[in-house]
């Protein structure tokens, strides 16, 4: 999907410092995309340590200053897949962000996977999470720049 793969608000995919960054995340891109996507988030977590709740900064602010909370995690989890090659988006809860990166399967199509932010949670999510919206790069009516 076009709208998981290219730059959107505070997911940098263009700046420098932030390919620089997606290309140090991945060690060996012969890997399957499950593997892939596993090492990218091994690394977005350990490029921006958890800092607790903060105003939203974005993924070049969170790779430079190495700390951020869930939205920059997320953000930097998203570039980093978008930046290899591996669509992926913003998943906004109540109170919290995470990502999902996406999959081609052969014989039932894409599926979306869920890729915590915050705890080591690869692939799933709690089926009670309340969904708000899905995706980072909204118009508003009345804004003449995409929004959060």
């Amino acid at each position: 999907p076009k709208d998981a793969m290219g730059e959107s608000p505070l997911i940098e995919i263009r700046h420098p410092r932030v390919r620089d960054a997606a290309q140090r995340a991945l060690h060996d891109d012969s890997m399957p995309a499950w593997e892939q996507a596993r090492q990218l988030d091994d690394a977005s977590k350990s490029d921006v340590r958890f800092s607790g709740v903060a105003p939203l900064k974005g993924a070049l602010a969170a790779i430079v200053d190495k700390h951020g909370d869930c939205e920059e995690r997320t953000s930097v989890f998203v570039a980093y897949c978008r930046i290899h090659g591996i669509p992926a988006r913003s998943v906004w809860i109540p109170n919290h962000a995470y990502a999902e990166f996406m999959l081609e399967d052969p014989q039932t199509g894409p599926q979306w996977f869920p890729v915590e932010s915050v705890r080591r949670e690869f692939g799933l999510a709690p089926a009670d999470y309340i969904i708000l919206q899905k995706g980072d790069s909204y118009r508003v009516r009345g804004h003449s720049r995409p929004q959060l």
